[in-house]
């Protein structure tokens, strides 16, 4: 009888650690698919920001262009 019973512990100890790493391996999936998200996310941001500044230099560049045009025609 001791053995049975030490038998269903070894089962049930074994299901409840197969049951912790089904549920481990689902929610570490579930985290790097977010931190996945994540770095998607600010690397769109970085690229943005990286047009956004080269949009403003090109907006420089024509301000000063049409300046320049401008102080060729008052010549």
């Amino acid at each position: 009888m001791e053995i049975e019973t030490e038998i269903i512990v070894v089962i049930i100890a074994s299901i409840a650690s197969l049951i912790v790493g089904l549920i481990n391996i689902f929610f570490n999936a579930r985290i790097s698919a977010k931190q996945n998200e994540i770095e998607l996310k600010k690397a769109r941001i970085e690229l943005l920001e990286t047009r956004r500044q080269k949009v403003e230099v090109f907006k420089s560049e024509i301000s000063n262009r049409i300046i320049d045009l401008s102080d060729v025609r008052d010549f």
